[in-house]
């Protein structure tokens, strides 16, 4: 069953809109990692319901994973 969750990155202020397996994000909340309880989802999506920040503004602090 999926359920979706929207996360505004804290940066930019982007809503951002997607859909997660429920039983991923419960695992996920449980304490699972979330690269195994969500490995549906991208790196940035990941990484935006952790940080609440998207990738754009994720690169333009850190830079590119690709530099």
């Amino acid at each position: 069953m999926k359920t979706t969750v929207s996360v505004q990155c804290v940066q930019c202020d982007t809503l951002h809109i997607f859909d997660v397996s429920q039983e991923g994000l419960q695992a996920w909340m449980r304490g699972d990692l979330i690269q195994n309880a969500l490995s549906e989802l991208t790196p940035e999506q990941r990484e935006l319901l952790i940080s609440s920040t998207c990738d754009r503004c994720w690169t333009e602090m850190f830079g590119s994973n690709e530099d």
